[in-house]
């Protein structure tokens, strides 16, 4: 092995410690935040309707972001880097987050007046559910820009051999969900209603992916970015890369865009308004158990079977929690430690349905 090969091979292990230490908290502060989150207003249509809107840039993360864009991104800037250079690698990595935020922004703006369009009430005759969710959905749209163009941010990162900066962004996003948790209950507690305090939320949210960005310019600039400007000499490495992204696009539009379709269909056909859904529940579950897909099929087939035979949502937990009672023989006790916490949580228990 070379010499500078040996010297990066140690660089990049060097940061294996603080990635998975990161990681792990991440994880953790997940989990909490989803458990204060639904501490706060409980399994019911004003959360549902943030899970929901959150989805949108969710989606342009896993398609534009972190997904098929960063999968053909980072291959080209260390190729470029090992073949021209350090500073050829840049001028690239330029182009490519310069555009990708100038598309999304400009996109981003054109959706984010539609949606406000139609949770003030100016396009259509909705009702206050239906507006709510669009409302949420524009708060959170930044989201999608902010993440997305921090993602090739932090593919210009690894391809420097810098992974902690990147790996941090996680825990910071986590807490300022947790701070506009924080901030809701507040409210909450000083009179304001859910529907408006969960705007709280949305608006940490998005700025946490500006935090995020920042983060990683700032990681970027210490480590000797220099930001570069050639649209010439870096338009056939665009052209390779926009191929390279096309069908992977494709392939992960199905998906992401079948579960975005889900998300609204589940919310179109959720629970009436003040009766709580179970939809929220997997979700909440997740990071406890990797039986999510049994208890995410349970909670559907629950509502389908109780549904039409009358039974109300008691009887509806009852049976979720057997479920989770069976998933968890199957499941090491560390992993579902804080289950019963996250049931109470959650609110399922008699006198908050």
């Amino acid at each position: 092995m070379k010499e500078p090969d040996r010297g990066r091979t140690r660089t990049t292990f060097a940061g294996a410690p603080a990635v998975a230490g990161l990681t792990l908290v991440s994880r953790l502060l997940g989990l909490f935040r989803d458990m204060a989150t639904a501490a706060v207003f409980g399994a019911g249509p004003v959360l549902d309707a943030f899970t929901v809107a959150f989805r949108l840039p969710n989606l342009a993360r896993r398609l534009l972001g972190e997904g098929a864009l960063s999968a053909a991104v980072l291959p080209a800037l260390v190729k470029t880097r090992e073949e021209r250079g350090q500073s050829v690698a840049d001028t690239l990595a330029a182009a490519v987050v310069g555009r990708l935020a100038v598309g999304l922004s400009l996109a981003t703006l054109a959706i984010e007046v539609v949606l406000i369009a139609l949770a003030l009430g100016w396009i259509g005759d909705l009702d206050d559910e239906w507006r709510l969710l669009w409302g949420l959905t524009a708060a959170c749209g930044p989201l999608a820009t902010f993440t997305c163009v921090g993602a090739q941010l932090a593919a210009a990162l690894h391809a420097r051999g810098r992974f902690v900066a990147a790996a941090a962004c996680p825990v910071l996003l986590n807490l300022f969900w947790i701070a506009g948790a924080v901030g809701a209950a507040i409210a909450i507690g000083r009179g304001t209603a859910p529907e408006r305090a969960i705007y709280q939320i949305a608006a940490a949210v998005s700025l946490g992916g500006a935090a995020q960005m920042a983060l990683m310019l700032f990681a970027l600039k210490r480590g000797g970015f220099v930001w570069r400007w050639d649209p010439a000499g870096t338009r056939p490495a665009i052209r390779a890369i926009r191929a390279a992204v096309a069908p992977a696009l494709v392939g992960l539009s199905v998906a992401q865009v079948n579960s975005l379709i889900d998300g609204f269909a589940s919310w179109g056909f959720a629970a009436p308004a003040g009766e709580p859904t179970a939809e929220l529940l997997p979700g909440v579950l997740y990071p406890l158990s990797p039986g999510a897909g049994v208890a995410a099929a349970a909670c559907l087939a629950v509502r389908a079977l109780c549904g039409p035979a009358g039974l109300g949502w008691s009887a509806e937990a009852e049976l979720l929690a057997a479920v989770t009672a069976a998933v968890a023989a199957f499941v090491p006790a560390s992993r579902l430690l804080g289950m019963t916490e996250v049931w109470e949580l959650v609110g399922v228990r008699r006198g908050r349905g």
